[in-house]
């Protein structure tokens, strides 16, 4: 039987790159949009100390906005690379691709399909997350993939390194997933 295993690596291990999107307007802040994008430079500013930052930002003008606030707060602007991509959520766990290590160990994006916690119905451009990602690391994406099952742990989990998406392993056969 086929293993398509991939491993999820635990939050506190080592990886090359901080993911972030940043707050393409205050429509999930009302009146403290100003003060978020600074939290967002001051996340940015210490994460740069220990590792480079991949952020998301909706057009050319908001990047030369955040660069011009990054400046001002002494970042080292050559730890931030730039994807331009609107997007309506800046939370990135959700909307974003989750970096494995697949078969031999080399790192792929999966696309899970983010619909808005499914209470928002403004997520369209959050879709495209994944792709946009995926492409600029030149990693491969696997397609969003439904599955016929329960996972067989709690709705709330951490990644922590010891969990491994095994389909074709453990009982759950290939036959019981659906591709979408």
């Amino acid at each position: 039987m086929t293993n398509f295993s991939r491993r999820i690596p635990a939050e506190w291990e080592k990886h090359e790159i901080t993911l972030l999107s940043f707050p393409p307007d205050g429509k999930d802040w009302p009146t403290k949009y100003t003060a978020i994008k600074w939290v967002y430079i001051e996340i940015i500013k210490k994460l740069s100390c220990y590792e480079p930052v991949l952020l998301l930002v909706k057009s050319e003008k908001l990047k030369e906005t955040v660069n011009g606030m990054l400046e001002q707060a002494h970042v080292d602007r050559k730890k931030v690379r730039f994807i331009i991509k609107d997007t309506n959520r800046s939370w990135m766990r959700d909307s974003g691709p989750i970096i494995v290590k697949g078969p031999a160990g080399r790192r792929e994006a999966l696309n899970f399909s983010f619909n808005g916690w499914a209470k928002y119905p403004n997520y369209k451009k959050d879709k495209g997350v994944s792709e946009a990602v995926a492409s600029f690391l030149k990693i491969p994406l696997i397609p969003k993939i439904q599955f016929a099952f329960k996972i067989p742990f709690a709705k709330r989990h951490e990644f922590n390194g010891q969990h491994y998406w095994e389909i074709g392993k453990r009982g759950y056969s290939l036959m019981k997933i659906r591709c979408i």
